[in-house]
């Protein structure tokens, strides 16, 4: 589950809605039922009862049992709000399920790295806005490395048209299309790499979606999780998406071809980087033109080098 939007893509619905539990009710005529619903604790519930009075219990998430007894009209309805508010309840609900579907997924992201590393071959999950060059920056890295040595996971919603781009440079390419999630999950990855022939690679590039809150929660199993920058987006965005670029390993300040005609003040993001992050190698480029991407292979095989086992 995502903490930023609270979208939960099919592999992640392990998590559970919070405790049910039984109560009766006997109403007007003897007749007598039963039913079961969830509540978090100090959540609310609404019942509708016909006239008469009657007594009953009620469990709540906090397990402590109390009866009453009143009357109601035909139809007379009531809410029973125990302890915290109803909003309170259900955000320890989401907060709970959220942190359940985390675990699962660094689990599942730990067990990733552990079997890239034994290969020697370095993930590198590329995280960004729509837009911001991903794509192209995949473009110009294939055409820069060795035939045969990368792959690329290529994340959208819908289409492969970025995966049809990135087609016939050298690299295999995977679509991974998530339907309505706003980010990809390690248990995507694992599936993916499942097709990949890993013999001989040296680097997998993970396009995630374009997206610059979600993707930021979601260990993938990377070695390295770049964040990228581009000029159009402008020069607020260290800011204004913190998650993004203070869990990044390399920020790529991509476009600078642009700083001629476009407004954009470089030392107000490196402000921002120095209270956010300051740990991240920042990187100035230009994915189609070509400036600043040799530094950028450099980095990349000179990370592989010190970080992978030698063979």
């Amino acid at each position: 589950m995502c903490g930023q939007c609270g979208c939960t893509p099919e592999d992640e619905s392990e998590a559970s809605a919070g405790p049910s539990h039984k109560h009766p009710h006997v109403h007007e005529g003897g007749e007598a039922h039963s039913h079961e619903h969830s509540h978090g604790e100090g959540e609310g519930h609404r019942h509708v009862h016909g006239q008469g009075g009657h007594s009953h219990p009620h469990v709540h998430g906090t397990s402590e049992a109390h009866s009453h007894e009143h009357t109601h009209g035909a139809g007379q309805d009531h809410d029973h709000v125990h302890g915290e508010s109803p909003t309170h309840a259900a955000r320890i609900v989401v907060d709970k399920a959220r942190a359940g579907v985390l675990g699962v997924n660094s689990k599942a992201a730990d067990k990733i790295r552990e079997a890239m590393t034994r290969r020697g071959i370095v993930l590198v999950n590329i995280t960004s806005g729509p837009g911001s060059g991903k794509t192209t920056l995949l473009k110009s890295t294939l055409g820069a490395l060795e035939s045969g040595t990368a792959a690329v996971l290529v994340g959208d919603l819908e289409t492969e048209r970025d995966a049809g781009r990135l087609r016939g440079l050298g690299a295999q390419v995977r679509q991974i299309n998530t339907g309505k999630g706003c980010h990809l999950s390690a248990a995507q990855i694992a599936q993916a790499l499942e097709n990949l022939e890993l013999e001989g690679l040296e680097f997998v590039f993970i396009e995630n979606v374009g997206n610059m809150a979600c993707p930021a929660e979601f260990d993938l199993g990377e070695h390295v999780r770049v964040a990228l920058l581009s000029l159009p987006e402008g020069d607020d965005k260290v800011a204004k998406y913190p998650g993004l670029f203070a869990a990044a390993d390399v920020i790529l300040l991509n476009k600078i071809d642009l700083s001629r005609v476009l407004p954009f003040d470089e030392g107000l993001v490196k402000d921002d980087l120095s209270r956010i992050n300051t740990r991240a190698v920042l990187l100035r480029l230009s994915a189609m033109g070509g400036q600043g991407l040799d530094e950028w292979i450099q980095w990349l095989k000179a990370f592989r080098a010190a970080k992978m086992p030698k063979a």
